[in-house]
């Protein structure tokens, strides 16, 4: 059937017009579920607000007792945490905007106004965990500084500490752990020939099966958003180890990032300087050297459209950065490491880095 050039025109004009309907209502969806939440947010915020005298809590952890006040578990910087919904009354279930079953209020559910606490009375809190961690809980909650306290730990400790951040509702703390893991090695992610320190912040490679590249991957795995991870050459000798990043669903400790198919990625090789990535390599920046520092950082928009990696040396950005999807697939993860070669080569990743992202 043959139809004229306008009709064909305006069945066109029409399609895009239907298309475009399409996509305003999306985002008019999209647009009303965000008020929503918004307003859900709004409304937490309004009752995890304790207004009442300063009380004593005594806090049983399991067969622990511990004791502090309102003036601390209430205090608006420590967030809306699990403590002043105990203490208010609010049920556990109700969140930040996340379930849909928060439009409408129960008439039983209100927070506990400042006239129902007796100015005499101990506020009693049981929570059936573990509580071998909760004096770091609380001594955060108080304020003081934890970055030592949390440097001395090692992975196992800080993957408890954290289960435990999550469940009372720490969001700054989880945060501040989050942070912290992401400068230590992964035990689960590391060759049997190389050796981590007790608190996984160094990795050395064995003696054994010596002049095979082996690598050592960097807790947490990166999907979306910014990372970056600084590392430091520890020995000296013929500084054989690459710096990089590779698929996390499909991570292999060998044989190096970028070396082809079998581990995708992009690695800096710290004897010349070159850049390693889809099997190939090329020039990029200077040799490293026995105390020098190599940063690895990413970027991942939240759609996975774009994804980069730049390579910092002792703080200093070499080249611009580089499209990281090209060489890998970052929907699968992004996963940072270190890869030796030498028997007593040794890499630590930087706890205080000398770039600030």
């Amino acid at each position: 059937v043959f139809f004229p050039a306008s009709q064909n025109k305006h069945r066109s004009e029409m399609a895009e017009e239907f298309k475009l309907q399409q996509q305003m209502l999306e985002q008019m969806k999209q647009l009303d579920a965000l008020h929503k939440k918004m307003k859900a947010i709004e409304r937490v915020n309004q009752k995890c607000q304790y207004k009442g005298p300063s009380l004593k809590v005594r806090i049983a952890v399991s067969d622990q007792k511990f004791i502090s006040s309102t003036k601390v578990l209430c205090n608006d910087c420590n967030g809306k945490n699990l403590f002043i919904r105990q203490i208010l009354g609010i049920n556990d279930d109700e969140d930040d905007g996340e379930s849909d079953n928060n439009d409408e209020l129960k008439q039983n559910d209100q927070p506990k106004q400042p006239g129902q606490f007796d100015p005499s009375s101990v506020i009693e809190l049981f929570f059936d965990r573990n509580p071998k961690f909760f004096p770091v809980i609380l001594d955060h909650l108080r304020g003081y500084t934890m970055a030592l306290r949390l440097h001395a730990m090692n992975v196992t400790e800080l993957e408890w500490l954290l289960d435990d951040a999550v469940f009372y509702r720490l969001g700054k703390f989880v945060d501040l752990l989050q942070e912290t893991m992401h400068k230590r090695f992964d035990v689960r992610y590391c060759s049997p020939l190389i050796e981590l320190s007790c608190d996984g912040t160094v990795a050395t490679r064995k003696a054994v099966n010596a002049s095979i590249n082996h690598g050592c991957a960097v807790h947490g795995v990166l999907k979306s958003g910014k990372r970056y991870v600084e590392f430091q050459m520890m020995s000296q000798g013929d500084r054989y180890i690459r710096f990089g990043v590779t698929e996390a669903e499909n991570y292999s400790f060998a044989p190096y990032p970028g070396s082809g198919i079998q581990c995708k990625g992009c690695s800096y090789y710290a004897a010349d300087g070159t850049c390693y990535r889809a099997g190939n390599n090329e020039a990029w920046g200077a040799a490293l050297s026995y105390g020098d520092k190599c940063g690895v950082l990413v970027e991942i928009n939240d759609e996975n459209n774009t994804a980069t990696i730049a390579w910092y040396i002792n703080g200093k950005l070499v080249k611009q950065p580089e499209d990281l999807k090209e060489y890998m697939d970052v929907s699968k993860g992004v996963i940072f490491l270190a890869n030796m070669y030498s028997a007593s080569d040794m890499v630590a990743i930087v706890q205080s880095p000398s770039v600030h992202i």
